[in-house]
């Protein structure tokens, strides 16, 4: 991994762009409300969603916004974070949160946000966060581009593939759950397994 040098001029950009972020806004923290509209000229009335609220700031602080979008890039495909078309929305609804006169400092945060999560993953590439990921990319059939500016998208050959399902997604962290028990088990003998276990892995 290349080592990533940070300048007096990158600080000195950044220091003019530091925002509040919620540094974990997943739609599991939007709440929203039907409200029904006025009447139109059919005499039909509309019902829309409108914002209600945003909960759980305990992650929240003042910061370049880069930093809230690198980190959900680090993050994508972890156990709670597998919903890609929010991924998408997100990152595509927020490039004005980055704008061009600001650029170089903004991908510099985006690219460290991404390095320093991989790079703490990478001495235990056995771990459950890390398999989760992994599988969660191949089912998607997503790649990151390169300078990570654009974020993760879908794989040349897969333009038009849907995501799976949440139940598969649920069965698929599952899975990695019961693997990562089992290899954890190992190193207790099996006699002393309890008999529940013993039936879950053997089957």
């Amino acid at each position: 991994m290349s080592p990533m040098i940070l300048t007096c001029k990158l600080i000195h950009e950044l220091s003019k762009v530091i925002v509040l972020c919620h540094m974990d806004l997943e739609s599991r923290n939007i709440l929203v409300k039907l409200v029904e509209q006025p009447a139109g000229p059919n005499g039909k009335s509309k019902k829309e969603l409108q914002l209600a609220g945003i909960v759980s700031w305990h992650k929240a602080t003042f910061a370049p916004f880069s930093m809230e979008r690198g980190l959900k890039d680090a993050l994508l495909g972890c156990q709670f974070n597998y919903d890609f078309s929010w991924y998408r929305l997100f990152v595509d609804r927020t490039k004005h949160l980055m704008p061009d006169r600001f650029f170089a400092a903004h991908e510099f945060v985006v690219k460290a946000m991404v390095k320093m999560r991989l790079a703490a993953r990478a001495m235990d590439c056995s771990h459950s966060t890390t398999v989760h990921q992994q599988h969660f990319y191949a089912m998607e059939k997503i790649g990151s581009d390169p300078d990570y500016m654009d974020g993760w998208g879908r794989l040349p050959y897969a333009k038009d593939h849907e995501s799976p399902s949440e139940s598969e997604y649920r069965e698929m962290g599952n899975g990695v759950i019961r693997h990562s028990l089992f290899k954890r088990f190992q190193e207790i003998p099996r006699h002393s397994w309890p008999t529940d276990l013993e039936f879950l892995f053997d089957h």
